[in-house]
């Protein structure tokens, strides 16, 4: 490797870029114990999605034009990207189980019970899958 050629080097965004994250958790322990009619609309859960990641995407944003050594990379918008994809990543994960998992029944006769690390056992006859 060339020693003349500099690679850039990517760091990791600040520490406190997760306290907005953090905040975001004890408001989903803690507002529907507070304001339960509150909590049972998707859109305000989604408000407070949105207020909690502004600073972190204003940071994000702002930090490629204020860090000379980037020289025109677009290091926050990277991290942005590269979050968004990850989110975009487990989304498609989470359908495709949901999906998946939405076209299996169970059949048969006899008593259903539920125990620990069993989603559903027989006592007596054996169960189908449709």
């Amino acid at each position: 490797m060339d020693p003349a050629i500099a690679l850039p080097t990517i760091t990791a965004p600040p520490l406190w870029t997760v306290v907005p994250f953090a905040v975001y958790l004890l408001v989903i322990a803690l507002l529907p114990l507070a304001f339960p009619h509150f909590w049972e609309h998707n859109k305000n859960k989604f408000i407070l999605a949105v207020i909690a990641s502004i600073p972190v995407i204003i940071f994000l944003v702002a930090a490629q034009h204020d860090d000379p050594s980037t020289q025109g990379d677009e290091h926050g918008m990277h991290w942005l990207v590269h979050s968004l994809k990850e989110y975009v990543a487990f989304i498609v994960l989470l359908a495709a189980l949901f999906i998946i998992s939405g076209g299996i029944y169970l059949k048969g006769q006899g008593e259903f019970r539920a125990t620990t690390g069993e989603l559903g056992v027989l006592r007596k006859g054996s169960p189908h899958l449709l």
